[in-house]
Parts: C-alpha cells; sequence; structure tokens
C-alpha cells in the first residue's frame, strides 16, 4: 500500500513515490494507493492544483494495473473537496475502514 500524504509541490517526494510504485508493480505485486491529507491535492485537475506537474503520473498509473485507488473521505471534506473535483476516478474510503485496511496490508509505503 501507497500512502500519498504529502501536497504536490513537494516534487521530490512525489517522484519517489511514483518511483517505489512502478517498482513494485515491475515484480508483479498488488499496489493500492490512498491518497490522505494534503495528498488529495495530487487528485485535482492541474488547473485547481498547487504547484506541481509531477502530480499527473498518479493519474497515469491507471495503465500498470494498479489494484486499487483509494480517498480517504474525511481528507476531501475537511478541505471542502467533493469528489466531483477530482481528475481520475477514486474510491471512497472512511478513516475507519483504512485504519482496517493497513492493519491488513503486509508493506505500507
Amino acid at each position: 500500500m501507497l500512502m500519498v500524504d504529502h501536497p504536490p509541490r513537494d516534487a521530490c517526494r512525489t517522484r519517489e513515490q511514483l518511483d517505489l510504485a512502478l517498482a513494485a508493480l515491475a515484480l508483479e505485486q498488488l499496489v493500492t494507493v490512498v491518497f490522505i491529507g494534503e495528498g488529495v491535492y495530487h487528485c485535482l485537475p492541474p488547473d485547481r492544483r498547487p504547484d506541481s506537474d509531477v502530480s499527473a503520473g498518479f493519474g497515469s498509473l491507471e495503465l500498470y494495473d494498479v489494484d486499487r485507488f483509494l480517498i480517504e473521505e474525511d481528507s476531501l471534506l475537511e478541505r471542502d473537496l467533493g469528489r466531483e473535483k477530482l481528475r481520475f476516478d477514486l474510491e471512497p474510503i472512511s478513516r475507519h475502514a483504512l485504519r482496517d485496511l493497513i492493519r491488513e496490508q503486509d508493506l505500507l509505503l
């Protein structure tokens, strides 16, 4: 599971997370990407996203058989963002359900 919790302006960390996801996919691992906290800004269209063009890479992961894309609902609500404003299809997950899912994971990045 790859947790994206940093804002788009942190381009170096974004590139590192994309590289980790691609490496795991190359090794035929199941990868779930979760956007939480400031990380939800990566899911906005470029004209609504603060700073980085690197965020577009998360949307391209759809081409590489990522198991699931999740977005933590409370993070959206806390930032007054609706799911209709997001640029790619994400499965909403509650904070409670996310905690349960994290406990089931073998590896958390």
